[in-house]
């Protein structure tokens, strides 16, 4: 069975950009509630004992499976995507990718996420993902994601998703992120 994995850091570490609320509501609330569903919907389906990737990745897309392990895995690849202490940027990181990471996670409709991927030949994206969906179903291997679901921001941010992405562009974990490149 699966568990809530462990914070890597307090619930007010990352305030003011995220306040200790909203982080402390989206991980006792949302993903511990897509850990608890992923259990229940697991048993029976022959993906128990598998990673949350492979389940999600293994399960049809967009069924009640797929997306509760889909958004269990990306919630705690969300949490290692963020860090309170600043990380300095790779070089391989574009002088346009603010204005990039901003535009594109504002411009999408609905709910997501928004990645930041490289393929195998080391070409970087960033991709605005719609509800659910993984870049590893597309080939992309995932570096760093951010929510885009509302309860992500909309409680401190409301409807400015383009605020919330601005003022958590230092929290990005760009260790995190070059670790993950290799």
């Amino acid at each position: 069975m699966y568990t809530l994995p462990k914070l890597p850091y307090r619930f007010d570490a990352l305030a003011p950009a995220i306040s200790e609320s909203s982080v402390r509501r989206h991980y006792e609330d949302n993903h511990a509630g897509y850990i608890r569903k992923t259990n229940e919907l697991v048993r029976g389906s022959g993906l128990e004992g598998r990673d949350l990737l492979s389940v999600a990745l293994l399960s049809r897309h967009g069924s009640p499976l797929y997306n509760n392990a889909a958004q269990a895995w990306a919630h705690d690849f969300w949490w290692k995507s963020m860090t309170p202490r600043p990380v300095a940027r790779p070089a391989w990181v574009r002088p346009a990718f603010d204005d990039l990471w901003v535009s594109r996670g504002a411009a999408l409709f609905g709910a997501g996420w928004l990645w930041l991927v490289t393929d195998d030949r080391g070409h970087f994206n960033v991709l605005a993902l719609p509800n659910a969906d993984l870049p590893q179903a597309a080939g992309w291997r995932p570096l760093l994601v951010m929510d885009l679901w509302e309860h992500a921001y909309y409680c401190q941010y409301g409807t400015k998703r383009a605020d919330y992405l601005r003022n958590t562009l230092p929290l990005l974990n760009w260790a995190e992120a070059e670790r993950r490149r290799k």
